[in-house]
């Protein structure tokens, strides 16, 4: 192969990988924009059910390191477009096995999640950091105590006992009167 044949098959094959990139990127885009849109649908879709006094959570158990990281590596394409950080940090290594399963409703932990972590990117300056950190605060808590659905009935009866207390006559008297939509 000659020079200028092989400077020629050269700058094809950096044209093609940069067509290459280019493709990647706009996929990454097309991605991260339908898991945005998603996730804006189930809000709203929530908030219809809200409304309508139909609002249910799901109490199963599920990995909380994993959901964490899965809110990460969804947004991880706006943080790289915006110059910014992601990570997560756990208090101390010996609590790992505490997050593996915990009990609430996955899909509205990682809904919630991911719109703290979308607010932050937009506000959050070029060469920042966004670190989500989990504490564990008490071994009990996570390993027995909501471990039983009379438990977590029990605990929702006292809030709203408290919320009675405090002049409401239930949780949706409250969100009404304090949360701005």
């Amino acid at each position: 192969m000659t020079q200028s044949e092989n400077k020629y098959y050269n700058t094809i094959f950096q044209q093609i990988k940069f067509k290459v990139k280019e493709s990647e990127n706009i996929f990454q885009r097309f991605k991260f924009s339908q898991q945005m849109m998603e996730n804006l649908i189930n809000d709203l879709l929530d908030l219809a059910k809200l409304e309508n006094n139909k609002f249910s959570m799901t109490n199963e158990f599920f990995n909380l390191q994993q959901t964490i990281y899965q809110a990460l590596h969804m947004l991880q394409f706006m943080a790289t477009q915006n110059g910014v950080e992601l990570k997560a940090v756990i208090d101390k290594r010996i609590h790992l096995d505490l997050i593996q399963s915990i009990m609430g409703d996955e899909r509205r932990f990682l809904q919630m999640l991911l719109n703290f972590l979308s607010n932050a990117l937009k506000f959050t300056n070029k060469d920042g950091c966004i670190t989500v950190k989990v504490d564990i605060l008490d071994h009990q808590l996570v390993n027995e105590s909501l471990s039983d659905k009379d438990d977590i009935q029990n605990l929702l009866a006292m809030d709203e006992i408290k919320l009675k207390n405090e002049g409401y006559k239930d949780l949706d008297d409250y969100v009404r009167k304090n949360v701005k939509m």
